[in-house]
């Protein structure tokens, strides 16, 4: 997983290898992610998933994608383009992970890594604490101790898409948007203009994986 793009202020980050942190290379979760902001229904949150999501594969690697809206908006066509990529590693029993951006058109990402303790809480949920450091994650992940009283996110499950039959929507092409406009798509507002266009894109690909 990946450190939410709606949640990431506050959070002490730093450079991490798997190696230094003693951390395993097996990953158990993998598929189509999208972040769930605070307050958000299932229903909701998974209306993201029209305009942003992360891909987490089985090798602990992930990549950010966003709907090119401009590109939509002007033919109707749906494509997806990359805004990150990184990897994550696993310890402490498979409940902690530290995941590591490489790659980030925000480039004071790159390098950075984010330690999470999840669980999942639902089939389409998983629940995450985010913490400054391994010690206190492993603490949490064994004790329930939380020292920094952090809160719970999550990352909810695009339930419609699937790895063979989205290939067609994702690019190999890197977002073009600045950090502004990238930040209006990744954590957009849920409104009267926002809600039927993501509708539309998510009908248009329910309909197709379907076929």
């Amino acid at each position: 997983m990946r450190r939410s793009a709606l949640a990431t202020a506050g959070l002490t980050l730093f450079a991490a290898t798997a190696s230094s942190a003693g951390f395993s290379a097996e990953y158990p979760y993998s598929g189509f992610f999208t972040n769930a902001a605070e307050g958000q229904s299932l229903d909701q949150s998974q209306l993201m998933c029209a305009y942003n999501f992360f891909v987490q594969n089985q090798d602990g690697s992930y990549v950010n994608y966003h709907l090119d809206l401009q590109k939509y908006l002007g033919d109707g066509s749906i494509r997806f383009v990359q805004y990150g990529r990184g990897n994550c590693v696993l310890g402490e029993a498979g409940k902690v992970e530290i995941c590591t951006s490489t790659f980030d058109t925000d480039k004071s990402e790159e390098g950075k890594s984010y330690i999470d303790v999840f669980r999942q809480v639902g089939p389409v949920v998983i629940e995450t604490h985010f913490f400054e450091n391994v010690a206190n994650a492993n603490a949490f992940a064994s004790t329930g101790a939380n020292p920094d009283d952090v809160k719970a996110e999550h990352f909810n499950r695009c339930p419609d898409y699937q790895a063979g039959k989205m290939a067609k929507y994702l690019s190999a092409d890197t977002s073009t948007l600045s950090l502004d406009d990238r930040s209006e798509i990744v954590a957009p507002e849920l409104d009267q203009d926002t809600i039927p266009i993501m509708t539309r894109v998510l009908d248009t690909i329910r309909a197709d994986t379907k076929e």
